[in-house]
């Protein structure tokens, strides 16, 4: 973070591999988790614990104009029992 604070030009940070959702800040950069394709953790759990949303992904679009909007898509079809 002390790295991407030090340029202005850093908008926005995507990282994945924690199985939830989730959008935070840190100053001016936005930071954006994204959700497995596989389970979901139960959010605010202290231990493990599956959440119930379906897996998913998340879509960025990155404008000509420097924009960046992004969103979660979930994919419903993929979760059944015994996965």
């Amino acid at each position: 973070m002390q790295l991407c604070e030090r340029h202005s030009c850093v908008r926005g940070i995507v990282f994945g591999h924690v199985h939830q959702a989730c959008e935070a800040a840190r100053g001016p950069i936005r930071l954006y988790a994204t959700p497995s394709t596989c389970r979901q953790f139960m959010p605010g759990s202290s231990e493990y614990a599956e959440g119930k949303a379906a897996p998913g992904y998340r879509l960025i679009h990155l404008g000509l104009d420097g924009k960046m909007t992004t969103r979660v898509q979930r994919v419903a079809e993929a979760r059944s029992e015994g996965r």
